[in-house]
């Protein structure tokens, strides 16, 4: 690594504006120089060569890279005589990793394992014995290209395959690993290692011949900014890192020199650029892959053509044109070629493509809403192959063109630090969630597969999907703007009323499905009756609730989780009760409990002191078993369970008699205890009991045996012996979060409901439950939940059985905002 020494150095040739292979050719001579200095005179009396290997024998040496050298003698005895280069090298401060091979070593380990083999490839010569140099080049060199070809060609697609299994499929991450990611300088290098083997070619001239020169070019232009890019996260992360992490995006777009524009910041317009450069990487790539592996493959391929129709064929296992002629004359026969490509789940060949992209000029405001047209767009949406087929034409060009609705938001950014990827590549992984929904035998994913079956209009479904964010170019509250927006989109549609009203309907509400059961009490007939009012039938709300899952699980891998699952669930069931009129009243209930448990006088003495609102979200088992523990709290003043849930969480129900601070109380146990709460419901009973239900998200994993005990000893100590849990200031890196509450004091009648979203640290929670104790304000319900180090929690809130207002809510603002406002580490 080279980065400690010339650090500030290759800093200022970066303000300067050198490109990335200029930047690397300059480093990578730095190390040769070094070593040109510590070799002895008279080269040719030496008795090894070197040579560079890795990202040094391939001069894209960046500032921590590492640095891999090989010797390379006619034989093992001359090791010692490499030995006095090593010892300078790391007195000079260089790590360096070494390796001594002779040519039948070479050879022996190269067949033997794949990365030695890549790493031979693609060695360097520096110096020492020429004459060993030639060895290596017409002896090992010839051999290593010459011979198994299909074996290493078919080993290095698989760990293609494998890497982007792990690394992700898409080449547009916010986050990206510009190294590792879809789209980066390893997909550049692995064309370069295929070409090599296949066809004996050295570094990029070789691949002129497999592509344009306009595309070549494109090519060469993304790899120097790869790793231009690269060169800048190791400066400013000051260590060997290749993820371009959100905290590092607007130092590097004022490294890079990019500002921002009156419509987008430095960092989007950054962003773009890499989308743009990932896109190009990956596109030509693949299409180097693609020829390598047919090259190889052992089957026998039919080389006949198949005719589809007039003006398509199938050669090769691929969809052909008749001649390219025919999309100037008449741009339907463009949409046409997808729904090809969706009726017979072949791909479109890669001159097609070419063809199609040089002719969507000819899809404008007049094409666009001819009938034809528009059929075969419904029919790829109802094809069964909608998410490839899509893909394939946002690719090209062709769904920006048709619906520019869309194309606006080609590599548009969202500022969320839950989402992976930008807003186009994000609502094409809807379509693709939702598609793997229908083929899928999970039993997980059981009544999410019976509720598509349902949905009579599909495609609408689809096109919502595609269409449910168009709102986020033309800024906040992106679900009224995708509202309007979609209203022009229908009349070139040409869709009749009672498809209009449902696919509006669905964009305009996409969102609100995750705002009640994530910011609200799913479990309040009044937040049922004011969902459902919206929703308005039961076919819509599966709609919502399938786009909602496919929205939600496409932010990113670990988004969507078994909590958010079944709180999801349980407010798509009631909803759905509600709406085919399965409502029950208090009365109904309370009849029927002590019907069940006549001789338990504990239940009707409980029953009789709760308010409405416990009813209707308690299970009649659940209140059984509160009621006996409400009775142990009046015997001794408190009682605790615990007990595990199906959905993976832990409950934690405690009963005693209520006074300011209880709940900051059971906070800060569970704080100090490291446990994360991610839901709180809480009630009070007629003569003054506190029935608090805690739901905890990650007690399995930290439970061990007397851990219930201990849990309970705390509790006990904290709640009724008064003792107190104090936090230090321990704040965490604030990662761009920006702080803010929100309050709703219109939804309910006797609640006020606060939201409240702040980087997460130790005693946060505490902190604002005791700004609500000493206000004397009253948490009847919240739900709590942490992810990223970003505190989401949103509060029900009343003072004397009514919402605040006036100067009692503008204190609790101030002091709350107090309490969360952000601290710079020090």
């Amino acid at each position: 690594m080279i980065g400690n020494i010339y650090l500030e150095k290759i800093k200022g040739y970066l303000t300067e504006g050198w490109g990335g292979r200029l930047l690397a050719s300059y480093c990578t001579s730095l190390v040769d120089n070094i070593i040109f200095d510590l070799l002895p005179r008279g080269e040719k009396d030496l008795p090894f060569a070197v040579f560079a290997t890795g990202s040094y024998g391939r001069t894209e040496l960046c500032p921590f890279s590492d640095i891999d050298i090989m010797f390379f003698s006619a034989d093992m005895r001359n090791t010692d005589s490499a030995t006095g280069l090593l010892y300078g090298l790391w007195d000079r401060g260089l790590q360096v990793s070494h390796s001594f091979r002779t040519p039948r070593g070479c050879i022996k380990e190269a067949f033997s394992d794949l990365h030695t083999r890549t790493s031979m490839l693609e060695a360097r010569f520096i110096c020492g014995n020429p004459e060993l140099e030639r060895i290596y080049r017409e002896e090992v060199l010839q051999k290593l290209r010459g011979k198994k070809k299909r074996e290493y060609i078919s080993s290095k697609l698989r760990e293609i395959r494998e890497r982007r299994r792990k690394q992700g499929r898409s080449p547009f991450l916010l986050q990206p690993d510009v190294k590792e990611s879809c789209g980066g300088l390893r997909d550049i290098q692995s064309a370069l290692w295929l070409t090599s083997v296949l066809f004996k070619y050295d570094g990029f001239q070789g691949l002129k011949g497999l592509m344009r020169e306009d595309d070549y070019q494109k090519y060469l232009r993304a790899y120097d900014f790869m790793l231009k890019l690269r060169f800048v996260i190791h400066v400013l992360s000051r260590r060997k890192n290749d993820r371009l992490l959100f905290e590092l995006q607007e130092e590097t777009a004022d490294m890079l020199g990019i500002r921002g524009s009156k419509k987008f910041s430095a960092v989007e317009r950054m962003m773009r650029y890499y989308f743009i450069r990932a896109g190009a990487v990956s596109v030509f790539s693949d299409a180097i892959y693609r020829r390598c592996g047919a090259m190889v493959t052992r089957r026998r391929m039919s080389f006949g053509v198949s005719k589809i129709n007039d003006n398509f064929s199938i050669s090769k296992k691929k969809i052909i044109a008749a001649s390219d002629e025919i999309f100037r004359k008449n741009p339907v026969r463009i949409m046409e070629a997808f729904y090809v490509q969706a009726k017979t789940g072949y791909e479109l060949s890669d001159h097609l493509l070419d063809t199609i992209k040089r002719n969507i000029i000819y899809i404008n405001a007049f094409s666009r809403k001819k009938r034809e047209m528009v059929d075969y767009f419904f029919s790829i949406l109802r094809s069964g192959r909608v998410g490839p087929c899509l893909r394939s034409m946002h690719a090209t060009g062709v769904l920006d063109k048709f619906i520019p609705e869309f194309g606006a938001l080609r590599h548009l950014l969202v500022n969320s630090y839950y989402h992976e990827y930008p807003v186009d590549e994000h609502s094409l992984m809807c379509i693709e969630k939702l598609e793997t929904i229908e083929r899928s035998n999970d039993k997980t994913f059981r009544h999410l597969s019976d509720m598509f079956m349902d949905i009579h209009r599909k495609d609408l479904l689809y096109l919502a999907l595609l269409l449910h964010d168009i709102g986020k170019a033309k800024g906040r509250y992106h679900e009224r703007e995708g509202y309007k927006g979609i209203k022009n989109v229908a009349d070139r549609l040409m869709l009749d009323v009672e498809s209009r009203v449902f696919l509006e309907s669905l964009v305009k509400n996409h969102i609100l499905m995750s705002e009640v059961a994530f910011k609200h009490d799913v479990e309040s007939p009044d937040v049922q009756a004011s969902f459902a009012e919206k929703i308005v039938t039961v076919e819509r709300l599966k709609a919502i609730y399938l786009m909602t899952y496919a929205d939600m699980s496409s932010v990113s891998d670990s988004f969507w989780t078994r909590w958010r699952a079944s709180i999801l669930q349980m407010l798509y069931v009631k909803t759905r009760d509600y709406l085919r009129g399965a409502r029950v009243s208090r009365d109904e209930l309370i009849q029927d409990l002590v019907k069940r448990y006549q001789h338990i006088n504990e239940v009707k003495e409980f029953i009789d002191n709760m308010p409405d609102y416990y009813f209707i979200s308690s299970p009649q088992e659940k209140i059984r078993r509160e009621s006996i523990l409400y009775k142990r709290a009046v015997d001794e003043g408190f009682a605790i369970n615990i007990e595990g849930r199906e959905d993976g969480t832990t409950e934690i129900t405690l009963v005693l008699k209520d006074r300011a601070g209880v709940f900051s109380g059971i906070v800060s146990v569970f704080a100090v205890r490291k446990l994360n709460i991610i839901e709180a419901r809480l009630f009070t009973s007629e003569d003054g009991f506190a029935v608090d239900r805690i739901k905890i998200s990650n007690w399995n994993e930290l439970w061990w045996e007397g851990m219930d005990e201990l849990i309970e000893s705390d509790m006990r100590d904290v709640l009724i012996e008064g003792r107190k849990y104090y936090f230090g200031n321990k704040s965490r890196r604030n990662r761009g979060i920006e702080s803010f509450i929100e309050v709703d004091n219109e939804k309910l009648p006797d609640q006020t409901v606060i939201e409240i979203m702040a980087p997460d640290r130790e005693g946060l929670l505490y902190e604002v439950a005791e700004v609500f104790s000493k206000s004397g304000v009253n948490i009847t319900s919240g739900r709590i939940y942490t992810e990223q180090d970003t505190a989401n929690d949103v509060f029900y809130i009343n003072y004397i059985k009514k919402r605040l207002d006036g100067e009692l809510l503008y204190n609790l603002l101030g002091e709350l905002w107090q309490s969360i406002k952000y601290q710079k580490d020090i």
